[in-house]
């Protein structure tokens, strides 16, 4: 993925974790998901285009993610 601002300034990401949870309610006699609501959380660690000593940034990223159909 391309990153910018300052997260440009870091290169060689690596997941560390990725878990979460979520529900779908899928309507089988209409063929189609109704709504989902999904949450994750993930750590990437990465580093500095240019290495400064000791420095070890991991980035936590949080993210909710929901779908409700508003008509049929």
């Amino acid at each position: 993925f391309r990153v910018s601002g300052r997260f440009g300034l870091m290169r060689g990401f690596k997941v560390l974790e990725l878990h979460g949870s979520g529900e779908e309610i899928y309507n089988i006699d209409s063929g189609r998901t109704e709504q989902y609501h999904q949450q994750y959380e993930a750590k990437i660690k990465a580093s500095f285009a240019l290495p400064l000593a000791g420095v070890n940034p991991v980035i936590t990223i949080k993210q909710n993610l929901s779908m409700q159909l508003l008509e049929e």
